[in-house]
Order: C-alpha cells, then structure tokens, then sequence
C-alpha cells in the first residue's frame, strides 16, 4: 500500500476512541442485543460485501467525543465512511447524529426496510 494511502487510513483511524480501536478487531462485527434481529443482519451483510471487496472494517466504534456508529470503513483507496443502519432509530435522530461525526468521513445511512444487498454499492 502506498504512504499516502496509509496515512489517510491513520489519520482517520485518529479519530476513533483509543480504547475502541484498541478494542475492535477489524473485520470482526458487534452484536448489540438490543438491536432488532434486521438491523443486525444488515449490518453484517454490508459489512461482508465490503470486506470481500477489500475495505477495512470496524463495527460499533466509539469516536474521541463518545459518539458511536455501526460501520467504519476504509476503502482500498484510503476513504473513510460511516455506516448508520436505520431501523430502530427516527431519521430525525440520525440527522442529529450527523453534528456530532468527525468530519474527515463521508456518511451513508441504510434503510433496512429499503436494504438489497444485490444492488448495494459504495
């Protein structure tokens, strides 16, 4: 992998809580429990495709300001984005959300209710 390509992974991963990158085995998913059975799966299928398509994969990490999200992850090309999957939360809530991400990565929300994994794409 090339230096610019690590250090734009390093850099994101800066903004990831300490203890939870320490905590997180990339490629490894969460499961919360609390969750609905759906968002759970999804979460996991995202996860996969990504994760055979090369991307670098953190689920449930807690960001320096205590902020949590389901999916980070970091493309070949060093590009950061966070994963919400919305089933149990309004949208109204994941727009409040949005204030409180680092800015260094992009944002995608996934409906359950709309989620294909046949058509899903980064």
């Amino acid at each position: 992998m090339n230096k610019k390509i690590e250090f734009r992974k390093y850099r994101l991963l800066q903004t990831i809580k300490y203890s939870s990158r320490s905590g997180n085995k990339e490629g490894y998913i969460k499961i919360y429990p609390n969750n609905s059975l759906d968002h759970e799966r999804t979460k996991f299928l995202v996860a996969y495709k990504l994760k055979k398509q090369g991307f670098y994969v953190l689920s449930e990490v807690t960001f320096n300001n205590g902020k949590r999200t389901d999916l980070a992850v970091i493309s070949p090309e060093g590009h950061g984005t966070l994963i919400e999957i919305i089933k149990s939360e309004s949208k109204e809530r994941y727009d409040e959300k949005l204030d409180s991400y680092p800015l260094e990565w992009d944002m995608l929300a996934i409906s359950v209710d709309d989620f294909d994994i046949k058509t899903f794409e980064l």
